[in-house]
Formats: C-alpha cells, sequence, structure tokens
C-alpha cells in the first residue's frame, strides 16, 4: 500500500514539474483582463471593477491558468496561445480608434471612423518598409542600410536622403514627412 501512494506522489511531483517549468513567461491572460479593466470606464469605476474581480476571484483564476497552463505552453512551444493575437485596436491622438492586424507581409491598419486602409509592409532581404500605391507600386517608407546607423527616407521631392539613426533630428523629420506623405497618399 505505501509503495502505491509513493508511485503516486512521485507521479503527481514530475507532473507538476513538466507543468510548472520554472519559467516566468508573460501571464498574457492575466494582462488581458488586466488591460481591459483599464479600459472599462474613468479611474473610479476601473478600481470598482478591479476590486470586484479581487473578490471573486477573476485574477487569481488568470494568474493560476497562466502559471500552470499557459506559461508553460509558452515556455516549451516559443508561443502564448492568448498573446498570439493577429489584431488590436489602438486610439489615436484625436481619438480615432484603428484596427491594426498583422499580415504576412506587416500590419493593415483600418480607421473605425471612414474605413479608410493603410496597409505597411516589410521587406527583410531590402530591409524596406512600404506601402502600397493605386497603381500597383510601392512607396518606400524607411530603409535600412545594412551594416550602418543609415537609414533612407523620402524627401517630399520624389527622392530619398540618407540619414543617421544617432540624428537627433531623424525623428523629427522623419514624422513631418511620414505626415506629408500620408496627406499625398489619401488624396490620391
Amino acid at each position: 500500500m505505501k509503495r502505491r501512494y509513493f508511485s503516486v506522489a512521485i507521479a503527481l511531483t514530475l507532473s507538476a514539474g513538466l507543468l510548472t517549468t520554472s519559467c516566468i513567461g508573460s501571464f498574457g491572460l492575466t494582462r488581458k483582463v488586466l488591460s481591459w479593466n483599464k479600459q472599462v470606464g474613468n479611474k473610479i469605476v476601473n478600481e470598482l471593477v478591479f476590486i470586484g474581480f479581487l473578490i471573486v476571484p477573476v485574477y487569481l483564476v488568470g494568474v493560476t491558468a497562466d502559471l500552470l497552463i499557459l506559461n508553460s505552453i509558452e515556455f516549451w512551444s516559443g508561443k502564448n496561445p492568448v498573446n498570439d493575437v493577429s489584431s488590436t485596436i489602438l486610439k489615436g491622438s484625436d481619438g480615432t480608434e484603428y484596427l491594426v492586424k498583422c499580415s504576412p507581409k506587416g500590419y493593415e491598419i483600418i480607421s473605425q471612423a471612414d474605413g479608410s486602409v493603410l496597409c505597411l509592409n516589410y521587406d527583410e532581404e531590402s530591409q524596406t518598409w512600404s506601402t502600397p500605391l493605386s497603381d500597383g507600386s510601392d512607396y518606400k517608407l524607411i530603409t535600412y542600410l545594412p551594416e550602418s546607423d543609415f537609414v533612407r527616407l523620402p524627401d517630399g521631392a520624389g527622392g530619398y536622403v540618407e540619414m543617421s539613426l544617432s540624428d537627433t533630428e531623424l525623428v523629427a523629420a522623419y514624422q513631418a514627412r511620414v505626415l506629408h506623405e500620408a496627406t499625398l497618399l489619401a488624396s490620391r
């Protein structure tokens, strides 16, 4: 009889060792619940929902599922099934919501206000981000130059300019050009 309990104890210990692989993991389910909670309303409503989720053990169930199952799957497969999301909604500075979908080529950004679509495609071989034009060609937005600290950006006059990634003007110049180019693309 004692051998049977000993065998069961060893089997349970080995099973627990396989499920809890001492991997911290990303805790994707818990983060999703918390992210949803932050979007419910104002600070007071968010706090009330948070306290409610502590009383009704929503967070405890999420953490337990992450700890015992989802983080183990992430450890062994390299992907957390909860984090493997192909789309998300982002809010722009003007309050407009955009649905951002992952595509095999890059990203597809869809305005929830008017349904307009912007595709951002990445070509790994040329290290270039581009967007397709209505004539079937691609407009290059930024190209990372191999083995250097430089990128190639459109100059707004039909050509390109090379800039160092360490230049402080890079971000401002790039934002101005992207805004200018987005305006041109939207008018086509």
